[in-house]
């Protein structure tokens, strides 16, 4: 399983797949569990590690200190903290929001997301769901003219995912979804000029 992403509490729980209740038998694990510094990892069931020769673990990039260290701290945290809750919680506010903000973008198709990993997908409109990348590109950059930077996913390149760190402040993560609102209802306004003025 690719834990690269979703792992060490992105999805409200401290690995994703917890949601369906297995225990992956190889697990590649990386970026947030250094939080910062630079580490991967895979993580796997002992019985793998049997059949492997002496010193197969040996090599230039292992056993950096310091991103041991990082990574062990990390790992720790969640466990001893109500960490995990906390981000389940912000996560379903976002998710509120967003859907709000669908009722009034009529390019936002679903919204979806588990935990802090909450994403709107963009159409041309509710009715055709025809993706629509363009109107994703216009309000990336009026977020950006704002100070907000939000991550562009989906095989179209149509969805726009809330991402941003796991302790973020709720007034700083309100600020970002009002600049997310205003960006998307702007770049949907130049969307309904060009449109009035072909049909001219």
């Amino acid at each position: 399983m690719d834990a690269t992403q979703t792992g060490v509490g992105r999805t409200g729980k401290i690995w994703a797949s917890k949601y369906a209740g297995i225990g992956p038998g190889i697990m590649c694990i990386a970026k947030s569990i250094g939080s910062g510094i630079p580490i991967s990892t895979i993580a796997y069931e002992s019985e793998y590690d049997e059949n492997l020769p002496p010193g197969f673990h040996l090599g230039t990039y292992t056993w950096n200190p310091v991103a041991l260290v990082a990574a062990t701290a990390i790992l720790k945290y969640p466990k001893s903290t109500d960490f995990l809750e906390k981000v389940r919680f912000k996560g379903e506010h976002v998710k509120k929001r967003f859907k709000e903000i669908s009722s009034d973008i009529s390019q936002i198709s679903e919204v979806r997301g588990r935990g802090f990993m909450v994403a709107a997908k963009l159409v041309k409109g509710k009715k055709t769901k025809v993706p629509d990348s363009e109107i994703k590109a216009r309000a990336k950059i009026n977020m950006f003219r704002n100070g907000l930077l939000m991550h562009t996913c989906g095989h179209y390149l149509n969805v726009l995912r809330h991402v941003a760190p796991l302790t973020i402040e709720k007034k700083l993560m309100d600020n970002g979804i009002e600049i997310f609102h205003e960006a998307l209802k702007e770049a949907s306004r130049k969307i309904e000029c060009f449109l009035f003025w072909g049909e001219r």
